[in-house]
């Protein structure tokens, strides 16, 4: 389990730190989607429980590239759900 308060949140309004993240030796998954987005809206409850379950043992994040363009802006998001 990480120690040192690892942010396990699903919501991501700032910028993500992957050095730090990785650091933690656990594996992440990043949604770049939208609220507006009919597929991301479908993914919503799945990355809800996802997050929940894997609580310690995985990152899972969900990034509005709409509200939050600077961080989607660090990666090549060309389509989203990415």
């Amino acid at each position: 389990m990480p120690e040192g308060g690892a942010d396990f949140s699903l919501a991501t309004t700032g910028a993500i730190d992957f050095e730090t993240m990785s650091s933690y030796g656990l594996p992440m998954i990043i949604d770049y989607g939208s609220d507006s987005c009919i597929p991301c809206k479908q993914m919503a409850p799945v990355l809800e429980t996802m997050n929940k379950e894997m609580e310690n043992v995985a990152f899972i994040k969900f990034v509005d590239v709409w509200k939050y363009t600077e961080v989607a802006n660090s990666v090549p998001v060309q389509v989203i759900p990415t």
